[in-house]
């Protein structure tokens, strides 16, 4: 069976956050960013069609340093915890250097989360 991806159209949507955690304070940068998807997919065998969604997750400033900026990438807030124990990859920690590039901050804990 031979699957190609005919079309795929992505977008972004982020949104400020008020409050992105009990405590926060007021100057901290959150946005829930929300990535929709449309697939379309034809088969030489079996079935074919077009699919949609989209995912959702929250980045927040941690802070501000000489050497870039610290965020993390988090599910929402909202997130069961069946979501949470599926998405090992969630809370990540990186730096934004200032050429772009990012840096892992908190690999330690993805490996615990991965092997768990």
């Amino acid at each position: 069976m031979t699957m190609r991806i005919i079309g795929a159209g992505f977008g972004f949507l982020l949104l400020p956050v008020a409050g992105f955690a009990q405590g926060a304070a007021p100057s901290v940068e959150a946005y829930a960013v929300t990535q929709r998807y449309e697939t379309s997919q034809d088969a030489s065998v079996g079935s074919s069609g077009p699919s949609s969604g989209h995912e959702s997750s929250l980045e927040r400033m941690i802070a501000r340093r000489a050497d870039g900026v610290e965020l993390e990438y988090d599910l929402p807030t909202d997130a069961r915890p069946e979501d949470r124990a599926r998405s090992w990859q969630f809370p990540m920690r990186v730096l934004r250097l200032p050429d772009g590039r990012l840096r892992l901050r908190n690999a330690g804990q993805l490996d615990e989360r991965l092997t768990a």
